[in-house]
């Protein structure tokens, strides 16, 4: 049986330690069990970002570089790329989904949170 996991995102820049803009954002993702537990022993193979309404197209694009962190709150820091070229806003959806093991599939899931980018220079 696959629970519904409580997914939240929210993305930031990562700096060089010189202070410059880095091309990486750092994507923090939460995630809950239905009884509010953190989800530990995710993987990088079990996140993946998409463009918001390329979806719909049935177009993935998978961002997610490296699993950075994992804090014992069940949160996971993911460094991503995208290819930003404009100013603006740009919506992402994050979908996490874990397998479960044995007969009944327990300790699976899966939820999915959206996230904005904001680029406001080059």
């Amino acid at each position: 049986m696959t629970d519904k996991f409580f997914v939240e995102a929210v993305a930031g820049w990562e700096f060089f330690k010189d202070g410059r803009v880095s091309p990486y954002q750092i994507v923090t993702v939460r995630v809950r069990d239905s009884q509010g537990e953190p989800v530990m022993g995710l993987r990088k193979s079990n996140f993946e970002i998409i463009e918001t309404g390329t979806l719909f197209s049935g177009k993935s694009i998978t961002l997610c570089l490296d699993l950075k962190d994992v804090l014992l709150d069940g949160s996971y820091n993911l460094r991503v790329e995208s290819s930003i070229q404009l100013k603006g806003q740009f919506s992402y959806t994050v979908i996490v989904r874990k397998r479960g093991r044995g007969r009944y599939e327990s300790g699976g899931g899966e939820g999915q949170a959206f996230f904005n980018i904001v680029k406001l220079h080059n």
